[in-house]
This record gives C-alpha cells, structure tokens and sequence, in this order.
C-alpha cells in the first residue's frame, strides 16, 4: 500500500492497483482540525487553506495533474458523509481482496524488480514478518 498524494500518479501504469481519494468539504476538514489541534475555527481555517496549497502546488507542479482531477482514482469517498473509520475499513477490505482490470494494455505490478536490501529494510521497519527472500 502506498499512502500519499502522488500515489495515483506514481502507480498510475499499473492495472493492479486501486487508487483512492478521500476527501471532505472544507468546513468538515476544519471542525476535525479544531477537534484535533485544540485551536480556534479561524486558525483551524488558516491549516487547512495552508494544507490545501501546499497539496495542489506538489501535485500540479511535480506530476503535471490538476488537483480536481478525479479520473485517476478508481474509488473517491467523502469523508464528510461517510465516517473515516468506515471508510478506512472498506480500503483495507478492498486491499486484501485482488485487483482485476478490463485494462489488458497496462502492466501489473509483479514487473516491478524490487531491490533485496531496501525491500528488507522495509519490511523490518513496518514488522511485515515476511520471510526474506
């Protein structure tokens, strides 16, 4: 699983991989900023319209992909309607279960040579308790 904001766009070639976008209306992102920060409405607004820049300025600018562009995701959930445990859930249901495309002319992901080394250092720090290889 790859968390980020480039994610989609990084394993954008890949027909085995889901791509999701969680999003929320701009005042539900704020409450949550005040709930979570201990701060006021006004400074929470202040975190999330810094947030959003920063966001957009990093997807538009290193992977040349407007920021509403939602047709590289396969599944978009709003956070403001659905509860984001549930939504968490549904990605970790949706991970476990396998990925198949009607995209014949995409690779998958299993013709991606990982290096040895990093991929053990990986799974050491994430506790994956793989076997290595």
């Amino acid at each position: 699983m790859l968390l980020g904001r480039s994610g989609f766009e990084v394993l954008g070639e890949f027909s085995d991989v889901l791509h999701v976008r969680l999003q929320a209306p701009f005042s539900v992102r704020v409450g949550r900023v005040v709930e979570q920060q201990k701060i006021s409405s006004e400074q929470a607004e202040s975190v999330v319209k810094n947030n959003d820049k920063v966001r957009v300025a990093f997807v538009e600018e290193f992977y040349r992909v407007p920021w509403n562009s939602i047709h590289a995701f396969d599944l978009v959930i709003n956070t403001g309607k659905i509860w984001p445990d549930l939504a968490a859930n549904w990605i970790i249901d949706l991970a476990k279960a396998p990925v198949t495309s009607l995209e014949t002319d995409k690779t998958t992901t299993a013709s991606i040579v990982v290096d040895r080394i990093l991929a053990e250092a990986v799974s050491d720090v994430l506790e994956c308790n793989q076997a290595h290889t």
